[in-house]
This record gives C-alpha cells, sequence and structure tokens, in this order.
C-alpha cells in the first residue's frame, strides 16, 4: 500500500470521476491497481492516476482551471465574505427574502483579513438598511473602495440554507480572450502526460475542474485552433469536468465520449453529487 497523499480537491475528483465512468458506462468490475505515478516518479511527467476495470488500463490527469488570474483564491474569499455576513445579521433579517450579492473580484483578490472586514460590515449596514424598502425582483447598489456592489432581491426559498448569497462577477476586461489563453496553458501542461498513456494502450482522461463555472463545454472546440482540436482528440478518450468549491466536487458531466466530444454536454452526461461522492444522473436516461 503506497502512502502517498492527493491534495484533498484532487482526490475528490479522482474518485469523482472513477464514480461517474463506472455509472456513465455500466463498468460492473471492481477498480484495481490504483497508483498514482506524478508521486511514485517526481523526476518525469507523469499522470496523477492509473487504474483498472477488470483487465481494461485508465490513466487520468486531473487541471483546475480559471477563467482569469486570482479566480480560485476569489471564489475562496467570497463565500467566507458572505458566511461573514450571514453569520452576523441573519437573525436580524425579514424572512420572507433573500439577497443576492455581486462581489468585484478588485475587492476580494489579494486582500488581507485587514482589508475584507469593512467590506463585510458595509455589506451588513446596507442589507439591513434596505431589507424594509427593497422588493423581490428589485436591487439596490453600494460603492464600496471606489468599486459597485449590486444586491438583487428575490423571494425566500426554504430549501435555500442562508438568507445572503454570493453571485460571482468578473474583471473587467476578461472574456474569450483569457479563457482561451488558459485552456492553451491547461493542453500544453497535460496533453503530452496523456499522449504517452494513450500509445501503450490505456484508455485517458482528462479532468477539467472549473472554479468559475463558464466552462460549460469543459474544454469547447471555438477556443482552440486546429492544432490543439486534433491533439485533445487524439489524446482524450474520456472528458469530465467539475465545479466544485471548498475541494468538494458539486456537479459533473462527460464533455467528450470516444469521438463525441460536445460543446454543451448532454442531460444523460451530467451528474450531481453528494457528500459521500455517490453519483446520480440527472436525467432518467441512461447510457445503453
Amino acid at each position: 500500500m503506497n502512502t502517498y497523499k492527493k491534495k484533498q480537491n484532487e482526490h475528490n475528483a479522482i474518485q469523482s470521476a472513477i464514480n461517474i465512468c463506472k455509472m456513465y458506462y455500466g463498468l460492473h468490475d471492481s477498480v484495481t491497481n490504483i497508483r498514482y505515478p506524478d508521486e511514485e516518479n517526481r523526476d518525469e511527467q507523469e499522470v496523477d492516476c492509473v487504474f483498472q476495470f477488470g483487465s481494461n488500463k485508465y490513466a487520468l490527469e486531473h487541471s483546475i482551471i480559471e477563467a482569469y488570474n486570482g479566480q480560485i483564491e476569489y471564489v475562496r474569499k467570497s463565500y467566507d465574505v458572505i458566511k461573514k455576513v450571514n453569520d452576523r445579521i441573519e437573525e436580524n433579517l425579514l424572512k420572507d427574502k433573500h439577497y443576492n450579492v455581486l462581489l468585484p473580484p478588485d475587492l476580494i483578490i489579494h486582500k488581507r483579513k485587514p482589508d475584507i472586514k469593512p467590506l463585510v460590515d458595509k455589506l451588513c449596514d446596507e442589507i439591513i438598511r434596505n431589507q424594509s424598502s427593497i422588493m423581490p425582483g428589485e436591487s439596490f447598489g453600494i460603492q464600496f473602495n471606489n468599486s459597485d456592489i449590486t444586491i438583487l432581491c428575490d423571494d425566500y426559498d426554504e430549501t435555500i440554507k442562508g438568507m445572503v448569497h454570493r453571485l460571482p462577477t468578473d474583471p473587467i476586461g476578461s472574456g474569450n480572450l483569457l479563457m482561451s489563453d488558459r485552456v492553451g496553458r491547461l493542453l500544453k501542461a497535460k496533453l503530452p502526460k496523456l499522449a504517452q498513456y494513450k500509445r501503450r494502450g490505456y484508455t485517458t482522461i482528462l479532468i477539467v475542474e472549473d472554479v468559475s463555472g463558464r466552462y460549460w463545454g469543459g474544454i469547447n472546440k471555438n477556443l482552440l485552433p486546429d492544432v490543439s482540436r486534433k491533439a485533445i482528440i487524439s489524446s482524450i478518450d474520456i472528458g469530465v469536468r467539475f465545479v466544485s468549491h471548498d475541494d468538494k466536487m458539486i456537479v459533473g458531466s462527460i464533455w467528450k465520449d470516444g469521438a463525441q466530444w460536445h460543446d454543451e454536454a448532454p442531460m444523460e452526461n451530467r451528474f450531481k453529487i453528494d457528500g459521500n461522492q455517490a453519483f446520480k444522473l440527472l436525467s432518467h436516461k441512461r447510457k445503453k
């Protein structure tokens, strides 16, 4: 038994991808011979995980992808901001409404705790001050450190935890050009590893862990030059996309299934994930 320890998000992504493949492809054999070549051989560029279903061998590579620099930090800290707001004022809010806060990344990225506290204070004060006058479907704006924050009001939904929630926003100037650049970096780092295992008879899997929630197609063909599209076709058998939060995979989809490469995964390719890494199809269709 090896003693190598993956980062928590990487471990969860690998286990989740294995479970998705078992369900989607109807694989009934137990998973065996799980190894982590990148941990065993640090002198070479190795894949993250290899394993077997029956006699079939699989090689898996995992990557986190952002839509802009600092997005992972933004996601983590913005959730923390909203948690602090809820902890402080939730009991003092009218129970017939929810509030969705659009937080600009420049207020979060590279900011220290002393910089974040006044932001939390401002949000608490303004939500309390406006709660009686704002109606569901309406919004109000506030300014903090020369940045505009929009707060949307909607009807209360008892199935949703917390009264205040975050809606992510992008920095000014981010868009497809930045996304394309990050996809290019990912492919340059990951495809050569998978290609070598593909030549050795492995079924290859690329996981894209999407912290932005914007890579709907996993890796969108339209963001790539011809040479990159051809490299993906020849090197990747199965493409899996996860949306994650706090190291946990929330939802997943298969964006490449052999020769099929979807710009947006069809419903039968989509999964939701519970805390035990068990998966259920989001539709009642099952792959034949």
